[in-house]
């Protein structure tokens, strides 16, 4: 009967321990703060709310000042991402323009940094309708890591997350001047 000398056997259990650890980091059964167990970011709309009266400014379009508050729920830094703005009315859904000051992009705020796992960061700004949309009340959301107006993205956007699915903020109804 062979025997094997003490030195094969825990190199053998450190191979199989460093398979073990790699297998479980691939298939993303590392656990995160939310049972989600992949530990990925996750971010979510936390807060959109208006902050002011809707109000007609010199061009003839609806304008309403809005605040919205995206959390990265999930247990690692989120990658620079945008916000974007929609409202559905009568006749369909459509992208607003959110202009946040100090943003060079009218239609979408970005943020500057990585957001770290826990954190949250607020954009205030005004929605711009077009000046078509008036007299009515319409419904906005907002959505965290959006890929409106981007084209040739993968289908996470920007920030893989470990849930896709809860970008979208809860709709607020807004009547327009």
């Amino acid at each position: 009967m062979k025997t094997n000398k003490p030195s094969v056997v825990i190199a053998s259990m450190s191979l199989l321990l460093s398979v073990a650890c790699i297998c479980l980091l691939l298939s993303g059964c590392v656990a995160d703060g939310n049972g989600n167990g992949n530990g990925q970011p996750d971010l979510v709309v936390t807060t959109l709310e208006t902050t002011g009266t809707p109000t007609v400014n010199l061009e003839g379009s609806a304008v309403v000042p809005i605040r919205v508050v995206v959390e990265n729920q999930g247990d690692a830094a989120a990658d620079i991402f945008k916000v974007s703005t929609a409202y559905t009315g009568t006749t369909g859904t459509y992208g607003v323009a959110f202009t946040v000051s100090g943003q060079s992009n009218m239609w979408y705020p970005y943020t500057s940094d990585p957001l770290a796992a826990g954190d949250d960061v607020t954009f205030a700004g005004n929605l711009t309708f077009v000046s078509s949309v008036h007299g009515v009340t319409v419904n906005i959301t907002a959505t965290a890591d959006s890929c409106s107006g981007d084209e040739f993205m993968p289908d996470y956007c920007r920030v893989e997350e470990s849930n896709e699915d809860n970008n979208e903020s809860t709709p607020i109804s807004v009547s327009l001047p």
